[in-house]
Order: structure tokens, then C-alpha cells, then sequence
């Protein structure tokens, strides 16, 4: 294929047009979804607890049958994603930086 379609970016911006992405500040206090959510798939039930098609049963779900895959990786899998996460974190946070440091500057682009 000559193409493709990031799967979790995609259902995360449909999932926000229609108002059904959790925000971390909602699922800070159901720990066992933050981390299925935070390091597991873009699964649909996650997309499912808040919004207009939020259901109960969801948070049940996420909590148990989507993170077994995640606890299933093991602790050094994780970190490695983990730590990966806030190295690029680190650098959109640096790029941003010399992006508002440019503008401000008046420099543009040639």
C-alpha cells in the first residue's frame, strides 16, 4: 500500500469531534483506566466513557480485559514505552520553544 491511516490518532480526533475522548483529568481517579488508556491500544471502549455514548460497563472493561494486555508486556516493556513517551514528549516541548522563540523574534520560514 502507497498509504495508511494512523488507527489511534484517527479514533482519538473522531472520538473528540463528537465529544467521546476522556480527558486524563477524568480518569485520574480510576487508576487501573488511566493506565490501560495512557499505555494500551485505542480501543473503542475507551471511547465509551464519557460522551454521548458513554456506558457503565466500559469503565469495568477498560479496567480489567483492557489492561491484562498491558500488565501481560511485564514492567521493562512498559517503562521502555513509558520512557520513550516523555523523550519525544521532551522534544515537542523543546520544538515548540524555538517555534514561539522564532515568532517572537519575527523570524519565518525561507
Amino acid at each position: 500500500l502507497s498509504y495508511g491511516v494512523d488507527y489511534g490518532n484517527y479514533m482519538h480526533q473522531l472520538a473528540a469531534e463528537f465529544g467521546g475522548a476522556p480527558t486524563l483529568s477524568q480518569l485520574v481517579h480510576k487508576p487501573r483506566v488511566l493506565i490501560a488508556y495512557c499505555l494500551g491500544q485505542a480501543y473503542v471502549s475507551f471511547f465509551r466513557l464519557v460522551g454521548p455514548f458513554a456506558h457503565d460497563k466500559a469503565w469495568e472493561v477498560s479496567s480489567t480485559e483492557l489492561l491484562a494486555p498491558v500488565l501481560q508486556r511485564g514492567i521493562l516493556t512498559n517503562l521502555i514505552f513509558v520512557v520513550t513517551m516523555f523523550t519525544f514528549g521532551w522534544i515537542s516541548v523543546m520544538a515548540l520553544g524555538v517555534e514561539m522563540c522564532t515568532n517572537a523574534l519575527g523570524i519565518t520560514k525561507p
